[in-house]
């Protein structure tokens, strides 16, 4: 459909041409005027040629730039706007493709918004959080995990659990968090330099609207 609104006048006119042509083939047998008969052809090839350039101004070219506009929505543009003014559907298309932008606008700002709260919360808390998925992937490591450990982002986000996660302790509570759905907690000891610290590490598992374990997040304090 999106090819066939981008092909250019001259393509249809050619098919207007030659279905005209092909008319006149089957008309000239039985018509005794060839003169009226081509007067009569060419002022329908007119015709036609009109209609479907009023066709194109008023209906092709709308429908196609909307279809550019709805792969800008699509691509995450929400400033575009589709302006056609007329009460036809093309004026309810134009009504209904801005008022999905600005939806979608205000959606990605509240969204932002609370993604910046729930980070400054993370990164502010006084344990240490590693969120996972359901595939064991590493989605996020606070300021305060960090510290505990000494490392970087890079050294885990991305990483399957057990792959940057030493404490077997930590290997249990995950598992045991995404198996049995609840709240599991462990304690462990470490020592740092000579002092033998205690620590305790809460599995607590995420949801999504169906309730389905969507994840895990350890928390380490």
């Amino acid at each position: 459909m999106k090819g066939l609104i981008k092909n250019p006048l001259s393509y249809y006119m050619l098919i207007i041409f030659v279905l005209t042509v092909i008319n006149g083939l089957l008309l000239f047998p039985i018509v005794d005027n060839v003169i009226i008969l081509i007067a009569i052809l060419i002022i329908n090839f007119f015709i036609l040629t009109l209609f479907l350039q009023f066709y194109i101004v008023n209906h092709m070219k709308p429908l196609s730039k909307a279809i550019n506009i709805l792969s800008e929505i699509n691509q995450g543009n929400y400033r575009v706007r589709f302006h056609f003014s007329g009460e036809n559907i093309l004026g309810t298309l134009s009504n209904e493709i801005n008022s999905l932008a600005r939806n979608m606008s205000e959606y990605s700002i509240q969204e932002k918004m609370q993604r910046e709260q729930l980070t400054t919360i993370i990164e502010n808390t006084e344990n240490g959080l590693v969120l996972i998925d359901e595939k064991g992937y590493i989605h996020l490591v606070n300021r305060k995990f960090l510290t505990i450990y000494g490392k970087t982002m890079k050294d885990y986000k991305g990483y399957l659990y057990y792959e940057v996660l030493e404490e077997e302790v930590f290997h249990k509570t995950i598992q045991n968090a995404f198996l049995y759905e609840e709240n599991v907690k462990n304690e462990f000891t470490q020592f740092e330099g000579t002092e033998k610290v205690y620590y305790q590490i809460i599995g607590v598992p995420i949801f999504n609207e169906k309730n389905p374990t969507k994840g895990c997040c350890p928390r380490h304090s």
